[in-house]
C-alpha cells in the first residue's frame, strides 16, 4: 500500500525538497536499484488502479482522484509520448503520496504550476532519474559527448531528454547551455525507439490490436482479472462482456487475441 507522506515530518516546508526526498524514499522502500522498466505493474502493486486513454483534450496528461470504494485511481493520456506518459505517472503517484486527501487532480501539460505541482514534478524526475544516473556527466565533457550521454541516458531510465536536462540544472551547468540542449532537435528521441512497457514480449503483430485496447481504457491486467473470474467459473460470459464492455464478437475476438499474448 502506499505511504502517506503528508503525515511525514520533513526537516523542510519546502516543496520541492519534500518532492526530491520522498522520491528517493520510495525507491528505498519499493527496492528499485536502478531504472524503472515498468512502472505500471511496479505501482499496480501498491493497490493503484492505473488505466491509460486516449483523450480529447491534448493538454491533459493524467488524473488521480482517490474513490471511496475503489481507492487510489489514476488515468494517463495514451496520446502523450511514452516517456511522458512514464513521467505523467510518477507525478500521479507523488499526489498519491501527498494528496490523497484532497480533491481530485487534473495535469495539465506545460500549465503554470503551482508548489503541489513544483513538488510532484520534482518527485517525478528524482524517482525515475536518480543521482547516480547522471554523478558521471561533468562539465569538461565536449557538446558532442554530452548529447550522446543524455540519449543513453534518456533509453536507459525510460525518460525524455527534458527531464535529464532539467536534472542537470544543479550540476553547475550554465543556463546557456541548458536552454541549447533543449533546442537542440538530436535530442528528440523517436517513437520507434520507445518501447511500451505493457507490450513488452508481444510480438509486433500483437502490438498494434493491444494498443488499440489499452487506448481504449482498458487495463491489460484488468483483462487477466476478468478472463480469469470467467474461466474460474466466478462471474458469467455475461458479466464479463459488460465488465469488458463489449459486444459478443468483439469479446471472443480479444480472449482470443489474449490467449496467443498469455503463450508469447
Amino acid at each position: 500500500m502506499p505511504y502517506d507522506y503528508s503525515k511525514y515530518e520533513f526537516k523542510s516546508d519546502n516543496h520541492k525538497y519534500q518532492g526530491i526526498t520522498a522520491a528517493y524514499l520510495e525507491r528505498e522502500r519499493l527496492k528499485i536499484d536502478d531504472s524503472i522498466n515498468d512502472i505500471y505493474g511496479l505501482l499496480r502493486k501498491q493497490k493503484i488502479h492505473i488505466f491509460r486513454r486516449k483523450l480529447e483534450d491534448s493538454d491533459i496528461s493524467g488524473v488521480y482522484i482517490k474513490h471511496p470504494i475503489a481507492g487510489h485511481c489514476v488515468l494517463i493520456n495514451y496520446s502523450d509520448d511514452l516517456y511522458r506518459q512514464n513521467f505523467s505517472m510518477a507525478h500521479k503517484y507523488c499526489h498519491v503520496l501527498f494528496d490523497s486527501g484532497k480533491e481530485q487532480s487534473i495535469t495539465y501539460f506545460n500549465r503554470e504550476m503551482d508548489y503541489v505541482e513544483i513538488r510532484a514534478n520534482n518527485f517525478a524526475s528524482n524517482f525515475l532519474l536518480p543521482d547516480k544516473g547522471i554523478e558521471s556527466i561533468n562539465t569538461d565533457i565536449s557538446y558532442e559527448e554530452l548529447i550522446k550521454i543524455i540519449l543513453d541516458i534518456c533509453n536507459h531510465y525510460n525518460v525524455s531528454s527534458k527531464v535529464v536536462i532539467y536534472r542537470l540544472k544543479g550540476k553547475r551547468f550554465s543556463e546557456k547551455l541548458i536552454e541549447r540542449l533543449l533546442k537542440d532537435e538530436r535530442l528528440i528521441i523517436s517513437k520507434s525507439d520507445k518501447i511500451d512497457p505493457e507490450l513488452v514480449g508481444a510480438s509486433k503483430n500483437l502490438h498494434e490490436r493491444l494498443k488499440k485496447i489499452i487506448e481504449s481504457g482498458i487495463s491489460l491486467e484488468f483483462i487477466e482479472l476478468v478472463r480469469n473470474a470467467y474461466q474460474q467459473n466466478e462471474i458469467s460470459y455475461g458479466k464479463m462482456l459488460e465488465c469488458l464492455q463489449m459486444n459478443i464478437e468483439d469479446a471472443k475476438q480479444l480472449i482470443d487475441l489474449w490467449d496467443v499474448y498469455m503463450e508469447v
